[in-house]
């Protein structure tokens, strides 16, 4: 077993206040067609695309009615309210997290925050440091375009400093107000699927310097998965597979057909850079969970069953609670917390997004 690595605590994962059923979400949509036309192609590939996506329900941090969710709120407003529900999810994910580990915020030493649905200065960790009680000097690393991948970023970078730091500690916050991609006038297949793809929700992590010969840090540091190693992939001429876009509307986002498919051809990449790093193959995977169909191509590139209930059934379950962005990961890890792998069981935790970008961490799950 390596002897050194970076130790992650259990996520705490919080959610937006407004539970929206993929129902709700069709109803509102299809109310928009003129009901001659709640036949015609748009109408008919806007439900089937939905329905396929995995998801049952999304949890918004504004109702589904709001300005600022499917109304006609304009752009500056929008970005308003997209700060005050991520402030508040965040503050609340920090704070449980940290009590649950048993952590005094004045002993974090760096911040990795990933959002992509908030634009402005300062950024959202300077609007946190006095509310959750952070040291003014806290490091602090905003991650602001990897989207998706954005879980696994932030957990990349903060192996990095614990790594070269070991006694110092780090803390992972995610949070995503992805609700702000829902405008009441969509018609279009493309972004009514998106609309109905994702939720609102802040999870944040605590991330350790990690030693196996010191029994009494692992003892304190408790169950959780520790990474030995990380990984970062673009695959080249891709940037328009996955795409966000900003116009007088607001925040979108869309993606090529084929988009799913590249996954496929990008993890031969990283099965190859664990061969060459002499890591074992996964006994349990932490995957992003994008879809339904991302997930059955990730797990066939993987070579391991693509089964509803087999190895990666944690992110499936996490889907059905919608695609939460760069919280996924965070939620997926929170739910192997509670489904644990065997001690010292051999694992991969992998987050895809933009570019096509895919960041990879290997390691193993300790039970302290």
């Amino acid at each position: 077993m390596h002897a050194h690595g970076a130790h992650l605590s259990c996520p705490r994962i919080v959610k937006g206040a407004y539970e929206v059923s993929q129902d709700e979400y069709i109803d509102m949509v299809m109310a928009r067609f003129p009901e001659e036309e709640r036949n015609g192609v748009d109408a008919r590939s806007a439900r089937l695309m939905t329905s396929n996506l995995g998801v049952v329900k999304q949890h918004l941090g504004l109702p589904l009615t709001s300005p600022a969710v499917a109304g006609g709120g304009k752009v500056g407003e929008r970005n308003e309210a997209s700060l005050e529900v991520i402030l508040e999810l965040t503050e609340r994910a920090i704070k449980q997290c940290l009590a649950e580990a048993g952590v005094n915020p004045r002993d974090i030493d760096a911040i990795f925050l990933s959002n992509v649905t908030y634009w402005g200065s300062p950024g959202i960790i300077s609007h946190l440091i006095k509310p959750c009680g952070f040291n003014p000097d806290v490091d602090k690393t905003e991650l602001g375009s990897v989207a998706c991948a954005g879980g696994a970023t932030a957990y990349a970078k903060a192996f990095d400093y614990v790594t070269a730091y070991p006694d110092r500690r780090a803390l992972v916050v995610a949070t995503e107000r992805l609700s702000t991609i829902i405008h009441g006038d969509d018609t279009d297949p493309m972004d009514i699927t998106y609309g109905g793809t994702f939720g609102d929700t802040a999870g944040a992590s605590v991330v350790s310097g990690y030693r196996a010969d010191d029994r009494e840090l692992i003892k304190r540091l408790g169950p959780g998965m520790v990474i030995t190693n990380r990984h970062e992939y673009v695959m080249p001429d891709t940037l328009h597979f996955y795409r966000s876009r900003l116009d007088e509307r607001g925040k979108g986002f869309g993606s090529n057909k084929r988009a799913p498919e590249v996954t496929a051809e990008i993890i031969p990449k990283v099965r190859a850079w664990m061969k060459s790093k002499g890591i074992p193959d996964p006994e349990w995977m932490v995957l992003h969970p994008g879809s339904k169909r991302i997930l059955h191509v990730m797990a066939k590139s993987f070579g391991v069953d693509p089964d509803r209930n087999g190895v990666l059934r944690r992110s499936f379950d996490s889907l059905e609670d919608a695609n939460k962005g760069a919280v996924g990961l965070l939620d997926v890890q929170r739910r192997t917390h509670a489904d644990p792998p065997a001690h010292e069981a051999p694992g991969v935790m992998g987050g895809v997004g933009p570019g096509v970008n895919f960041v990879t961490l290997a390691g193993f799950f300790s039970r302290g």
